[in-house]
């Protein structure tokens, strides 16, 4: 009954949502729940035994929530109430204390890998290098230029982007070394106003030999479609616990459905299993202002633990044996309109893998091009001038 006017250290949200997260099968505002009061108690007994009590903290703490009530002030600038900073710490040592008890719980009945209020990823990413990879891919324009629009939308794309699926002597190294992409997504579009878009997807799988003789098939057939393939990653992996942590998964083994066409008709359709070749630790970075690294990618955990190779900190460059650069991720954002993410491995290395596992990489690329006849900034649901073409690609890695 002391709590009033936001003095309180635990507010309705906290209290039902994010306590209410560490016990399984609880209903939200189930204030009845047994094993959720417990769990609450415990709280409320922790925070004050930290140090805090009504008497030091109510007065400012009200004097807080007043202010945050008639202002929106977020990230840097948000102040939170002392009760709040308290009831964090007693949240956080109850969630890893049920967690090593193997009480936390997925809806599936998984144990949880980490809770999504875990914020400040204590490795520090930093954002992904930026190289200049102009004399590659961005000289090279997948924009209209001089083509009318009916010429350039009809253009495949990857006439250009197939010459950064193995490169020589990246970033100039000057050692004669081969490189192979695993991943890459390039996105270009022309003026502010945007009424030329084109995004490309490339996708290095693994997979069996066994699967070799239907992708065959399927190349040889010509035309085909599919949907853009996801890599694989999580989201509330450290980066520092990439590949040595059970913490990070294997790729699991995926299934994509490619239709064969004929005659614009769709006369067959195969299933290609593969596992993805990269994974991307895509931590979110709204959970601190001090995380704003944003992706990790590097090879799978196959791979990385079966060439033994290691992470360096804070980047998304892993090194073998030797401690020479194995695999490399950067990307190159000339501006807004212009970016680009990619993957290389080097050639050797992979050869390795592939042939010591009797593994096939296999490349999926998927573009689409749209032309915005007004403008992106002038649609409507009326507008059918637009016009959209959507291209495939599935190519073999020839060791």
């Amino acid at each position: 009954k002391q709590y009033r006017d936001g003095n309180a250290p635990i507010h309705m949200n906290f209290e039902n949502y994010t306590i209410g997260r560490l016990v399984k099968d609880r209903g939200n505002y189930d204030s009845e729940h047994k094993e959720y009061k417990k769990v609450l108690s415990n709280i409320y007994w922790r925070i004050y035994q930290l140090g805090y009590s009504l008497k030091k903290f109510g007065d400012i703490d009200k004097q807080i929530a007043n202010q945050r009530n008639y202002s929106h002030s977020e990230g840097l600038n948000k102040i939170d109430r002392y009760g709040k900073k308290y009831s964090w710490i007693a949240f956080y040592e109850m969630a890893g204390y049920r967690s090593d008890l193997g009480l936390l719980k997925n809806w599936d009945d998984e144990d949880t890998l980490r809770i999504s209020d875990a914020d400040i990823d204590p490795s520090f990413p930093i954002p992904l290098k930026n190289q200049d990879f102009e004399k590659y891919i961005l000289r090279g324009n997948l924009l209209g230029g001089k083509n009318p629009i009916g010429k350039w939308i009809d253009i495949n794309p990857f006439t250009i982007t197939n010459k950064i699926l193995k490169i020589n002597n990246l970033f100039d190294s000057g050692n004669n070394v081969e490189w192979v992409l695993i991943q890459g997504t390039i996105s270009q579009k022309n003026k502010e106003n945007q009424t030329e878009d084109v995004y490309v997807s490339i996708n290095g799988v693994i997979v069996d030999h066994s699967e070799v003789k239907k992708i065959d098939n399927i190349i040889l057939n010509g035309d085909y479609s599919f949907q853009n393939i996801s890599p694989s990653g999580d989201y509330y992996l450290y980066e520092g616990e990439l590949i040595w942590s059970d913490l990070m998964p294997y790729n699991e083994k995926s299934e994509e459905r490619v239709d064969v066409i004929k005659n614009k008709q769709v006369i067959d359709s195969k299933k290609v299993n593969y596992i993805h070749s990269t994974f991307m630790n895509n931590r979110e970075s709204y959970h601190s202002e001090v995380n704003s690294g944003g992706s990790t990618i590097i090879p799978s955990k196959q791979i990385s633990e079966y060439l033994k190779l290691k992470l360096k900190p804070q980047s998304s460059d892993l090194y073998d044996e030797n401690w020479k650069l194995a695999s490399t991720t950067f990307t190159h954002n000339k501006s807004r309109k212009n970016k680009l993410t990619l993957t290389y491995i080097r050639k050797d290395l992979l050869r390795k893998y592939l042939s010591e596992n009797k593994k096939n990489l296999v490349w999926f690329k998927w573009s689409e091009k749209i032309f915005f006849k007004k403008g992106i900034n002038h649609l409507n649901n009326s507008n059918n001038n637009n016009k959209r073409k959507t291209f495939y690609n599935i190519e073999k890695f020839e060791k």
